[in-house]
């Protein structure tokens, strides 16, 4: 699997907008990617867990301390659940859409039935009002919320010039991110592998 892992300098572009993303990565921020002219066909079909398996064994073989793997949001993917069942911990990110908590309750229900620990479970919730406060959310969504990422008025023009994140936003990620040891300062020793579903 390590060949087709990529540091952000090995992404070509002649687009201004991706070129200035992708030089604002950090760069020990590396990512799964496709080789040059791969095409659509030559994705492999994924018919049952054999595949699963031998690539959360190569995900583990690799160097690296953390790993993040952004899931589909169908639950009912083929490539979702057994990935959940294997991370070390869950994010479930979301915002306080009424259509999007209908749709929490309902994955939570379902998931409620099958052997996924619950405890690896952490619950994310977007876009928060300042003056919104967390016991708030937790009762809204009958849950304990782990972070809550504050609204930025700014985030649509970055999001607008594909920047990721704000200076308010990424502050208070990162803020969160240390105080769970996912920081850069932690010394290399003290870290242990980690896999992440998102």
């Amino acid at each position: 699997i390590e060949s087709y892992i990529a540091q952000p300098s090995e992404v070509p572009s002649n687009k201004k907008s991706v070129k200035k993303t992708v030089e604002n990565l950090p760069n020990n921020l590396h990512f799964l990617t496709f080789p040059k002219g791969f095409k659509t066909e030559h994705f492999p079909v994924i018919e049952d867990k054999s595949f699963i398996t031998n690539f959360i064994k190569n995900i583990k073989a690799t160097s690296y301390d953390f790993i993040i793997l952004n899931l589909p949001h169908q639950i009912e993917n083929l490539f979702t659940f057994p990935i959940m069942l294997e991370s070390d911990v869950n994010f479930n990110v979301m915002n306080l859409h009424p259509a999007r908590i209908l749709k929490y309750f309902q994955i939570k229900e379902m998931l409620l039935k099958t052997p996924l620990n619950f405890e690896k479970m952490k619950l994310i919730v977007n876009q928060i009002p300042e003056s919104m406060k967390k016991e708030n959310v937790e009762t809204l969504l009958n849950d304990k919320c782990e972070f809550m990422i504050p609204h930025c008025p700014h985030r649509i023009f970055n999001e607008l010039d594909l920047i990721i994140g704000s200076p308010a936003i990424n502050e208070s990620i990162g803020s969160y991110l240390s105080s769970i040891g996912l920081s850069d300062e932690n010394e290399p020793e003290k870290r242990k592998k980690k896999i992440f579903g998102f």
